[in-house]
């Protein structure tokens, strides 16, 4: 992870900063990727999402915060073939978490604010197919799967602080022309205090799960062509104690969702129906020394199933349909779950970008000081 930027967003309460017993708030004077806070009596510091760590310094005299976390969407998916585009499957919205922390006055909170999943895109014509994936969502969110011809991968599960590059094929020849791209699954917004490991989390919004892509079948014979799509799940809204389950894909033999991240660890992947080949079913999400995923085996089919987004815990993966019938789509990532226990959750309210606020309290001014002319005769 890059080195965090500090803002220092500091109450002025010495004898030169009152100007007629009025206290003033001072904010961060970088333009970049600064917190944006207002009010007066009670100011609130809103950060977004850059891409990076960023952090707050508690100001003077205040030793209660609330913070307002908000985790990240997850991307959609796209596929087509013989120049068809296909349907698409929408990435599910992060979630939010409420909660009051206490602070030491000059102490320094870490804030990651989770990104977008990116959006799986696929493009073919009769010869040719390209195809891109879904970039994962910063800070945890895991990176949606792609294929063209006869290679899949199914998504991996979401995570903490994990991040991976898209895949991305190209390929050529007669009947190769179908391709899929799962979305990324959504990054979870988090506050950490005392350090900046995972283990310093203090309050988790919770990522949405990435949306699997259409299960793509197309019969080529030296004079027609056919093509069947069978749609993918959504992904699971992120948030709550647990992240909402994925999806289940459309079809009589559809892959399921991937679980949701629990309080305890990562959600379990979704199940191929119909399959016993483990090697069909999504990747359970977990974690250790940072690490946020687990990618799952490579797949001589045309499917892709959706990652799960990032949280306390990050969402399962998708299930893959039945391999020897293709009459199904893929299952949606999971949702990442929030922290504390105690706070107050939503589930699956923010589209686009995470968010994070802050609010506090200054404290009162200090009272003028009133000096009484001593006149002597």
């Amino acid at each position: 992870m890059r080195a965090g930027r500090v803002w220092r967003v500091g109450v002025v309460v010495a004898a030169a900063g009152l100007v007629g017993g009025v206290m003033s708030v001072v904010g961060p004077t970088s333009a970049l990727g600064a917190p944006t806070c207002t009010g007066t009596t009670t100011v609130t510091c809103t950060f977004s999402s850059t891409g990076a760590a960023d952090s707050f310094v508690v100001p003077a005299g205040v030793t209660s915060v609330t913070i307002d976390a908000f985790g990240a969407q997850g991307g959609g998916s796209a596929s087509s073939a013989q120049g068809t585009a296909g349907p698409g499957a929408a990435g599910a919205r992060g979630g939010h978490a409420h909660t009051t922390l206490s602070v030491t006055p000059g102490e320094t909170l870490q804030v990651n604010v989770g990104g977008h999943g990116g959006t799986g895109s696929a493009t073919t014509t009769d010869t040719s197919a390209g195809v891109v994936a879904g970039a994962a969502g910063f800070n945890g969110g895991a990176c949606g799967p792609a294929q063209a011809g006869a290679v899949a991968i199914t998504g991996i599960g979401g995570g903490v602080s994990e991040s991976c590059g898209s895949i991305s094929e190209t390929i050529t020849g007669v009947g190769a022309t179908a391709a899929n791209a799962a979305g990324g699954g959504g990054g979870a917004s988090d506050v950490r205090q005392g350090g900046t490991a995972v283990a310093n989390r203090v309050v988790v919004g919770g990522g949405g799960g990435g949306a699997g892509a259409a299960t793509v079948t197309s019969a080529v014979t030296s004079t027609t062509s056919t093509t069947t799509f069978f749609t993918s799940g959504d992904g699971g809204a992120g948030g709550g104690l647990t992240g909402t389950t994925g999806a289940t894909g459309v079809g009589t033999a559809p892959g399921t969702g991937g679980n949701g991240g629990t309080q305890a660890g990562g959600g379990t992947g979704g199940v191929a129906a119909g399959n016993t080949a483990t090697d069909q079913n999504g990747a359970t999400a977990s974690f250790s020394s940072g690490d946020g995923f687990s990618p799952s085996s490579a797949h001589v089919e045309l499917e892709v199933s959706g990652p799960g987004g990032g949280g306390f815990f990050g969402g399962g993966s998708g299930g893959l349909n039945l391999v020897l019938n293709h009459n199904g789509g893929s299952g949606g990532g999971g949702g990442g779950s929030g922290f504390p226990a105690t706070a107050t959750f939503e589930q699956g309210v923010q589209a686009g970008d995470g968010l994070i606020t802050i609010t506090y309290s200054p404290p009162p001014p200090a009272p003028p000081i009133v000096v009484t002319p001593r006149f002597t005769g």
